[in-house]
């Protein structure tokens, strides 16, 4: 049986927290930080039933596109501004052609007209590098040939840079490797991996700009999550173990100009792993070689809390967690090491998603039986274990009850809504054929007629 230490209070929305000790005489409010996720950033709509066009249309005319072309695809969110490559081959346009566009999701009224990206090829890639900035890629026809890089300012729908470039969007090799930091097709900021030298920022050209040393790869935030929480502005990066074996540094950086915030561990102890979440970094740290706790840090680099204990970072976008292993227990924390809960570590398996004030724990792996014990952030109580699909690479939105993940497993493929607090599936559409859309803040946008219109889509009457 799980004994609760604490009861939190989710912060949302400027609310500030609250965190109740007991065990004492009458209980007394502390501060904390953020727990949950913003609800804002869940869809502003009952799920329970299969969204329906409601509201706005656009369509490829509306947009400027030609006949055609459809709308295209999301490729970056700043907010409720939905920004949109579109690709047209040249059976279809008479030369290979593709635009960029954005789009108002509360309005449906574009922010800016097509850009024309001339010469991009139809086998490339835009990302989100920043607020208000995109990166689109074109790789040579082989490795060895340079790609074409467009910067584009997508505050005023205006190509700011087009040149050459090294970079690649992945393989192996000496040139640098892009990696978001963020949600994919989201609020992210990008970074390039070097191998044996470390993570690079990218410039205003496509250049490397500032650098971390370490490994070539991003070790926290995860990749692919964080799609109900705002952009992480500070990532960690690993040791370079292939150049110094010995090395065991994790350094903590803003992704947004390469600041080093790795803090100096406090006199006589030293830092092991760190990781970051939504709202800052922890660490952990040892005194005469053993584990003695995590120390929390806000985005600044400013410690902010402690937790004492045997304690293992787990990577946990949204809410902090370790792993204590002389309880044997989860434990999850705010955003400023306040404990919230404590939870029998029973499986091997540390994924965790948190979705408005529930967090869930994965107890089957990813497969056609995935499963996701509940758990309630403010109360501590156990809910149900559904079999639900919530890892970053299927999970799409949520209103706080109702997820819709993809379900590959099913044949054929689907989206799928389901209850997380009944686990009762409540509606499927074909992932071939069936309702395509996606999320943009509190809202979901619908691709119809073959992809050439986009629609808001809203809860049925």
């Amino acid at each position: 049986m799980l004994v609760i230490a604490v009861v939190a209070v989710i912060v949302a929305a400027g609310i500030t927290a609250l965190v109740w000790r007991t065990g004492g005489a009458d209980p007394a409010p502390v501060q904390a930080g953020s727990v949950g996720t913003p609800p804002e950033l869940l869809v502003g709509f009952p799920l329970n039933r299969q969204p329906v066009p409601k509201g706005w249309r656009l369509s490829t005319a509306d947009i400027g596109l030609p006949p055609e072309a459809t709308v295209g695809r999301l490729f970056a969110r700043n907010g409720q501004i939905a920004y949109y490559l579109v690709g047209c081959s040249r059976e279809k346009c008479g030369e290979a052609t593709s635009w960029v566009y954005g789009v108002d999701s509360a309005t449906g009224a574009l922010t800016f007209s097509p850009v024309t990206l001339a010469g991009y090829q139809l086998i490339g890639e835009c990302y989100s590098n920043g607020p208000g900035v995109a990166l689109c890629l074109a790789e040579g026809k082989q490795r060895s040939d340079p790609g074409t890089v467009w910067i584009i300012d997508l505050d005023h729908g205006k190509i700011t840079f087009t040149g050459p470039s090294n970079l690649r969007r992945a393989g192996v090799g000496p040139e640098p490797e892009l990696q978001e930091v963020g949600a994919v097709d989201s609020d992210s900021w990008l970074v390039a991996g070097v191998e044996a030298q470390g993570i690079y920022g990218i410039g205003a050209q496509g250049e490397l700009t500032w650098h971390i040393p370490g490994s070539n790869i991003v070790d926290s935030p995860q990749f692919t999550s964080g799609e109900d929480i705002p952009a992480s502005p500070v990532a960690v990066v690993g040791p370079n173990l292939a150049a110094n074996p010995s090395d065991s540094t994790y350094r903590a950086f803003s992704v947004a100009d390469g600041r080093d915030l790795t803090p100096q561990p406090p006199p006589g102890t030293s830092f092991d792993k760190a990781a970051a979440y939504n709202g800052g970094f922890a660490y952990e740290f040892s005194t005469d070689g053993q584990k003695s706790g995590v120390l929390f840090y806000d985005t600044n680099g400013t410690q902010v809390g402690r937790a004492d204990g045997t304690l293992y970072l787990l990577k946990s976008a949204e809410t902090p967690a370790a792993f204590d292993a002389k309880k044997r227990q989860w434990r999850l924390f705010s955003s400023t090491g306040q404990p919230v809960l404590s939870v029998p570590a029973t499986t091997e398996v540390t994924k965790f998603r948190t979705i408005g004030t529930k967090l869930y724990i994965q107890t089957r792996e990813r497969g056609p039986d995935e499963s996701w014990q509940q758990w309630d952030l403010q109360t501590g109580k156990a809910g149900p274990t559904c079999k639900a699909h919530l890892q970053p690479q299927d999970y799409l939105a949520s209103d706080g009850t109702t997820a819709i993940s993809l379900d590959s497993y099913k044949s054929p493929s689907v989206r799928e809504a389901v209850d997380l607090n009944t686990c009762q599936t409540v509606w499927t559409t074909p992932i071939f054929g069936g309702q395509y859309f996606e999320r943009v803040g509190p809202r979901l946008i619908g691709h119809t007629d073959e992809g050439k219109t986009l629609v808001e889509l809203g809860a049925p009457a």
